[in-house]
């Protein structure tokens, strides 16, 4: 039978091992670029510069107190990259029909320019999507 301190080194063996074979290793993880872009609804139509690994944080009003939910946002996938998406929840004294924020993070991947566009649909009416942020990206 193992004791408590046994059953501890196998499990961080394990886990580590895990991590290693997961991916999570150090070496494996991108290193990105200090500096980060923001844009939000003000950008709409403009050009935006990033390095190779610089970050490009969207920031956008959540379409939902119209019946409309984000689609995925079209891009050039080997000039940048999505880096992960998150809901940011309205404050609580917010007024009624404030459905809070969501954030896409991007990153550089190579030289080269690509238009970026997120749009909204409604369920019941897909073939109508409303481009709700739209810029050109360029990587440097």
């Amino acid at each position: 039978m193992l004791t408590k301190s046994c059953f501890f080194i196998v499990f961080i063996a394990l886990f580590t091992h895990i991590a290693e074979i997961g991916g999570c290793k150090k070496d494996n993880m991108p290193e990105f670029k200090t500096g980060m872009v923001s844009a939000s609804d003000k950008d709409n139509g403009r050009t935006i510069s990033l390095l190779p690994k610089q970050l490009l944080i969207v920031t956008l009003r959540n379409p939902g107190d119209g019946g409309y939910a984000f689609d995925s946002p079209v891009f050039e996938k080997d000039i940048i990259g999505l880096t992960g998406k998150t809901h940011i929840n309205p404050d609580s004294a917010s007024a009624a029909g404030d459905f809070g924020k969501d954030r896409w993070i991007f990153h550089g991947i190579k030289k080269g320019s690509s238009k970026l566009e997120i749009t909204a649909t409604r369920s019941f009416d897909k073939e109508h999507p409303v481009v709700i942020f739209s810029a050109s990206i360029v990587v440097k």
